[in-house]
Order: structure tokens, then sequence, then C-alpha cells
């Protein structure tokens, strides 16, 4: 579970128990910069993907999905282009893709990561590279990551499967048993042990 920008592991601790359920261990990491967890000089979203594997290795897991939220995308997108031998697949939910932006930056020292994570999505990522299967769930109304960024991405990454909601905004409010419904049917076909 990767967090978005304004959360950190607790974040993606509430959104697997909201959108998984029972069934599924889930790891739920700080990204760099956030809860006292460090800022290396080489904070990159392809770092932090890196620092995943790394994760998986300390925990002698072979093999995960990966979902993320907002600004936590990025790095998840890097996790799957990166190691796709350790990605089972991916799932992206009002995540940052690449395009235009609709929202400013808010200030640096609130959101440090911001600054790399989210202008990094457009510095040209070989979408059509991706070989795990790829989810992404969208509202059509997100103020904070365009829906038409999001469809231009599913229709780039090979076998991606967009899923649409025209409404709930970035938190996709009031359509999270829906989201959480599509996430678990999307894991189980593909998650090694269903």
């Amino acid at each position: 579970m990767v967090h978005g920008i304004f959360g950190e592991f607790d974040q993606g601790l509430v959104t697997a128990r909201g959108q998984l359920g029972k069934g599924f261990r889930s790891i739920a990491p700080s990204r760099f910069g956030y809860l006292r967890t460090p800022l290396p000089d080489e904070a990159s979203p392809a770092a932090q993907a890196d620092t995943y594997e790394c994760l998986l290795d300390a925990l002698g897991i072979e093999q995960a999905a990966i979902i993320a939220t907002s600004a936590g995308g990025t790095s998840a997108i890097q996790f799957a282009l990166r190691h796709p031998d350790r990605c089972s697949a991916l799932v992206l939910v009002s995540s940052n893709a690449p395009g235009e932006t609709e929202a400013g930056l808010p200030p640096e020292p609130l959101a440090n990561v911001m600054y790399v994570s989210n202008p990094d999505i457009n510095t040209g990522y070989p979408l059509g590279e991706i070989t795990v299967p790829v989810l992404i769930i969208h509202a059509v109304d997100d103020p904070l990551a365009r829906y038409d960024n999001a469809r231009s991405m599913a229709n780039r990454i090979p076998g991606a499967r967009l899923v649409t909601v025209e409404s709930g905004g970035h938190m996709l409010l009031g359509h999270e048993e829906r989201a959480g419904s599509e996430i678990r049917e999307f894991l189980e076909q593909h998650t090694p042990g269903f």
C-alpha cells in the first residue's frame, strides 16, 4: 500500500482495511521524507521503487501486488517497470498520471517529495513496457488528478483496465465499496495464492 501526499503508512493501513478486507496481508511503508523516514539525496520515484524491492527482500516476500493512491502512484509505476518479476499486479487509485495538472503544488515544506514525484511522471515513463496486470480507478470529477490523464495512461498501458467513477472526487467519496470490490476481484485474479 503506497500512500499519497497527505498521508503516511497509516493512510496505507486505513486504505487496506477499507478496500481489501480480510484475506490479504498488507504492507504499508511511509515513503521517503514522511513520518521520520529519511529523505535521501536521490529521492526519486525510481529510488523509492528500488526500496520497495529491498523491503520485500527483508520480509522474505518473493512477489506482491502494489496498490497506490494519489502521488504514491508514481513510485508504484516505477516498481512495476523496474521490478516486474516482483510485482504481481498494479492498482492505481486516483493516481498521479502523465499530463497537465489541475492544482498548483503546496508549499515545499509541507510536501517536499511532491516536488519530485509529481513532476517526474512527465519525464517519459515507458508505460507501454508495463507487463504486469494493471487496474486504474479514477473519478471524472477528481480536482487533484485529472481524469483525462488517467484515461490516457490506461490507453498506453497494455491490457490496463480503467474503472471510471462519475463523481466522488479525489477520495472517491460514496464509491468506496465499489472501489474495494473492484480491487479485491482484480487481486484475486492476479495475486498468487487465490
